[in-house]
């Protein structure tokens, strides 16, 4: 699959479904989070998405600004109660 990114989100798909070449505007998302929260990610999105499968990826960190990435920790974390 190929895509233009577009403002605000929006990108351009160009893919191959069912045999036909097809196309489409879509909103990209990328969500910062741990492994051990994937599960409740890819349940959500099941849950509310339109198309007959996710297209969903984790991909793996091969660096990272130390200070950025404990953030992502800190704030993924389980906690007791929010706010």
């Amino acid at each position: 699959m190929n895509y233009v990114n577009l403002p605000q989100g929006k990108m351009k798909s160009v893919f191959y479904w069912q045999g036909n070449l097809d196309h489409s505007k879509e909103h990209s998302m990328l969500a910062k989070t741990t492994r051990d929260q994937l599960s409740a990610i890819q349940q959500l999105l099941s849950e509310n998405h339109s198309y007959d499968f996710l297209c969903l990826l984790a991909l793996p960190i091969l660096w990272g600004n130390r200070e950025f990435l404990n953030w992502i920790k800190e704030e993924t974390y389980p906690q007791e109660s929010i706010g």
